[in-house]
């Protein structure tokens, strides 16, 4: 609560509170009519649902939303957990829906902000305007087409919270839960892991054996369960290892960029325009290939950067690594799509902390680039919008994948200020006399 304060005091303070106000009847609107009466993704996940009730396997079934049929390509888990607004019907439950992705994503800023802050008098109001600028578009995307990405997001928050408050059981288990619904948090485990954060990781297997066999193994059954997970795991991963191309066509990743740029394939999705970009003529299996193992380099560098053991949770160096992993998670992943990136709230609000905060020491010269590297990303990922630049440059800035370039700054940033620094005080927050929020 002396986060809403210090947000929404003064003057200049009850605009922004009114700006958000505004965003959030927006957004709410907008969810609400596309999950109850347009359609959208939930009706994917409701429709599995319903159908993990009839004995169907899920993973057989595409499911009709608006003019096109979508497979469903989450854990069983998933479905299971939705089954309670699965049966209020595709209309009620995705308005349902659409006005709770609302409520996460503002929950969602100022657990990043709390995160960030956590007992400092400082307080900037660049913290409440700059992350969610940056991050519109990808939570519009989400709340639009009603994903589960700000679901994800918010275990994932969760998890980092307690975490910080040395609850390393329950940090685990949340992470797992967020794994259990989508797998990319898994990256988590490794770092964890690679942190010897026993307990931690303790909590994540505790977790995952919870979510993934006992829980929905109790609603559908054990054997019935098992054999859902055998058939995501050879339609949803070992196909995406193996196919030359991804679901729903490539998305803002390293393998989607590398694959556009140095493979013959159109870049015709969500678009009736049909785009080649690409500079080379390489087989898309070998490039599949090549963007492996360059993820496997991505991954070496972290391990690099983060090597470092945590002392204590009130350093803000854990801050840095957990923003660099999170902006990894987006470039490896094969699946990262626009509204995946509403997940770069955090490590946003990290480097907005960090340039604006009087707690730690930091260069003017740095201080001017990193906000430069935050008014590209603002720049290019708000403006990737038909409303805006019109079809044909929306088009090929999608084809070229800003969103992808706009999210490597960013990860590059990260690891520099983690690599650079080799005293680890510059992290330590230093004494300051408590002011007013600018």
């Amino acid at each position: 609560m002396d986060i809403l304060r210090q947000a929404f005091s003064k003057k200049s303070g009850r605009l922004i509170l009114l700006a958000y106000i505004v965003l959030a009847c927006s957004w709410g609107i907008k969810g609400v009519k596309k999950g109850s009466i347009k359609g959208n993704d939930s009706w994917v996940y409701f429709g599995a649902a319903r159908t993990i009730l009839t004995g169907e396997n899920i993973y057989t079934v595409n499911y009709p939303v608006r003019k096109v049929s979508r497979p469903y390509i989450y854990p069983p888990m998933t479905a299971c957990a939705l089954i309670p607004l699965a049966t209020l019907g595709n209309n009620w439950a995705g308005g349902l829906w659409g006005a709770i992705n609302v409520g996460v994503v503002f929950l969602l800023i100022f657990m990043s902000i709390q995160l960030c802050t956590q007992e400092e008098a400082f307080f900037h109001r660049a913290l409440v305007i700059i992350p969610l600028a940056i991050t519109l578009r990808p939570f519009d995307s989400d709340i639009g087409n009603g994903q589960i990405n700000s679901m994800v997001f918010f275990c994932m928050l969760l998890g980092l919270y307690f975490f910080q408050r040395k609850k390393d059981a329950l940090s685990g288990i949340l992470f797992a839960l967020a794994t259990s619904i989508k797998l990319t948090p898994l990256i988590f485990f490794g770092y964890f892991l690679y942190k010897r954060e026993w307990r931690v990781c303790s909590g994540f297997l505790v977790g995952m054996l919870l979510f993934i066999f006992l829980l929905p193994s109790a609603i559908i059954g054990w054997q019935r369960n098992n054999e859902l997970l055998k058939s995501f795991s050879n339609k949803m991963i070992i196909a995406q290892q193996t196919s030359d191309n991804t679901i729903d066509g490539l998305g803002h990743s390293l393998h989607g960029v590398m694959t556009r740029y140095f493979s013959a394939t159109e870049n015709a999705y969500h678009s009736a325009e049909s785009l080649r970009v690409n500079v080379l003529d390489i087989n898309t299996q070998t490039m599949g290939t090549v963007s492996k193992i360059v993820s496997m380099l991505l991954l070496a560098l972290v391990a690099i950067a983060c090597r470092r053991k945590i002392n204590h949770r009130e350093e803000f160096t854990w801050r840095f690594e957990v923003a660099l992993i999170i902006m990894t998670m987006l470039l490896i992943s094969p699946l990262s799509r626009k509204a995946h990136f509403a997940s770069m709230l955090f490590p946003v609000t990290v480097l907005v902390h960090y340039c604006f905060s009087n707690q730690f020491k930091i260069a003017r010269m740095t201080k001017k680039l990193l906000l430069g590297v935050l008014a590209f990303n603002f720049i290019f990922l708000t403006v990737v919008s038909t409303s805006l630049v019109g079809k044909t440059v929306n088009a090929y800035l999608l084809a070229y994948s800003t969103f992808f370039w706009g999210a490597a700054l960013i990860w590059f940033a990260l690891f520099i200020i983690l690599l650079t620094f080799q005293d680890r005080s510059i992290f330590e927050r230093t004494p300051a006399m408590p002011q007013n929020a600018t």
